[in-house]
């Protein structure tokens, strides 16, 4: 739905046409190039872009420690993802979290905060979670974001739980 002008590049006349674009999403666009001669006659070619779904990239946070029985609350990773919404566009980047918390309990939603990307700046988030551990140990968490294309992007890291005032071994 956007225009943008075209270098041109000539000799002998013949020539190309090259200009650059950020697709807010992935999908297939029609392109259309239009050239303008001095003497005003025109000519055009369309053409398709496939563009592809890249999956967010996911960091994770800190090692923390925490003692048993005391909720953990805390971001657990950030991402980006170069998709954004563009209404103009009929984009919408959303997306989704799960946390692995390590130590056997169900899966978990994280709660996922996005900051909203635009064309050269990507869209950038955080996963955040709580959770108690019951023992204390060290628990791999695994956290996986998937985008509303369903590519998805994980990131790891360890908590270790200590005990509460030295009662266990």
């Amino acid at each position: 739905g956007s225009t943008t002008p075209g270098v041109v590049t000539e000799a002998n006349g013949q020539g190309t046409v090259s200009a650059g674009h950020v697709y807010a999403d992935n999908g297939v666009y029609p392109i259309r190039v239009a050239v303008t001669d001095n003497g005003g006659a025109t000519g055009s070619r369309q053409v398709t872009a496939t563009i592809g779904n890249v999956p967010p990239s996911v960091t994770a946070a800190a090692n923390p420690t925490v003692d048993e029985g005391s909720p953990l609350q805390r971001t657990v990773v950030t991402f980006t993802d170069p998709g954004f919404t563009d209404a103009a566009a009929g984009t919408q980047e959303t997306f989704t979290a799960t946390i692995d918390w390590g130590d056997g309990t169900a899966m978990a939603s994280g709660a996922v905060s996005v900051v909203a990307g635009s064309a050269g700046v990507p869209t950038s988030g955080t996963v955040s979670g709580s959770h108690t551990y019951a023992a204390d140990g060290i628990y791999a968490v695994a956290v996986t974001v998937t985008d509303d294309d369903g590519r998805t992007g994980a990131a790891s890291f360890t908590v270790t739980v200590t005990p509460v005032n030295g009662n266990d071994p």
